[in-house]
């Protein structure tokens, strides 16, 4: 549930349950799940507002329960605890735009469960971590552009896919199979490997007919941003003419969904990639008009949704959409003779 009220409920009573209970023997199990509780619902929200105070203190949460649960006596509950915490600190990375920690737990973590190899850890469990751990490598890689932590995110990928195949989890798997071919893809454009990047894109489209826009709208919409931006790297390496168009198609598409008033800040990122694809394919007037058009809406909305009660990291990711389109805003006027105009765009961007 992505309510701000209720998770705010609920975080309240996980608080009073932990603290009515305590980590001694007897009451340890019912301790630990209400910490873990806690921070589940601390980790929501630091996610949804963008806030990595709250993330903190939903990964003291973690370690707390993970406190009490030694991997000799409860080994599918130390790996929960363990992959609830390489999922906060996932997304503290991706909020503070800082992969230090990260790399930290990844790492440790990944040397603690080379050393646990004899547990016989639950599959679905495992399957659990192993796609967190692919994540996880998957930023490294892309946040340190370290090609071994990218192939690393495909072992991690085909371990959990394994895992959920045998299982029967049909959704899963295709999660699996998505995620793996962004990974491929962000391999082969930072080894600019052609044949890399179009063996990505092949295998994506492959996953359109798993995606039901009426059940998953926003994974619908997920999957054509990531179509679009395929098909843009694909655009500087020949055909430029034909993936520009494609990549235009795909942007398009995913804002149907992804409308400002829902989702501002894919809005706000999808919008930007079309603006980037817009002037590079404009050519006439009426296309540096609609390009104007178009970024100046993205200025003026990201300036607005800003100022609608956002909290100030809120305000910084929606407001980092914007980095380039004022140039942009202000090349399209210039080309329509519209140089009071192109000064107004690099002001307010």
């Amino acid at each position: 549930d992505n309510d701000r009220a209720s998770l705010l409920a609920a975080t309240r009573a996980f608080e009073t349950a932990a603290n009515a209970t305590d980590d001694t023997k007897a009451a340890s199990v019912l301790w630990s799940r209400a910490k873990n509780s806690l921070g589940a619902t601390l980790s929501k929200i630091g996610e949804l507002d963008s806030d990595p105070a709250l993330i903190v203190k939903a990964i003291a949460a973690y370690n707390d329960a993970l406190s009490a649960r030694p991997i000799a006596k409860l080994p599918n509950q130390w790996l929960n605890s363990w992959t609830n915490i390489l999922q906060a600190e996932f997304l503290l990375a991706k909020v503070n735009r800082d992969s230090k920690r990260l790399r930290r737990a990844h790492d440790d973590f990944v040397a603690k469960l080379d050393n646990a190899q004899a547990i016989p850890f639950q599959r679905e469990q495992s399957g659990h971590t192993y796609r967190q751990l692919a994540a996880n490598a998957q930023l490294l890689g892309e946040m340190e552009m370290a090609s071994e932590d990218l192939r690393a995110a495909l072992s991690f990928y085909d371990r959990a896919q394994a895992a959920f195949s045998a299982l029967n989890m049909p959704y899963a798997v295709a999660q699996m199979d998505a995620h793996r071919v962004v990974a491929e893809f962000r391999l082969g454009t930072m080894s600019a490997d052609v044949e890399t990047i179009a063996k990505a894109l092949s295998a994506h489209r492959s996953l359109k007919s798993q995606l039901s826009r009426r059940e998953r709208p926003y994974v619908w919409a997920h999957w054509h941003q990531t179509l679009g931006i395929m098909h843009r790297a694909l655009a500087g390496f020949g055909q430029s003419s034909r993936h520009l168009l494609d990549a235009r198609a795909a942007f398009e598409s995913a804002l149907e969904e992804y409308r400002r008033e829902i989702y501002p800040q894919q809005w706000a990122e999808t919008t930007a990639l079309l603006c980037r694809t817009l002037m590079r394919m404009a050519a006439t007037p009426e296309d540096w008009r609609h390009l104007s058009s178009t970024a100046d809406d993205l200025i003026e909305s990201v300036h607005t949704l800003a100022l609608a009660g956002l909290i100030r990291a809120q305000q910084r990711s929606l407001l980092r959409t914007l980095q380039g389109i004022g140039d942009i805003s202000a090349l399209a006027h210039v080309r329509l003779g519209e140089s009071a105009r192109a000064f107004e765009s690099l002001t307010l961007a």
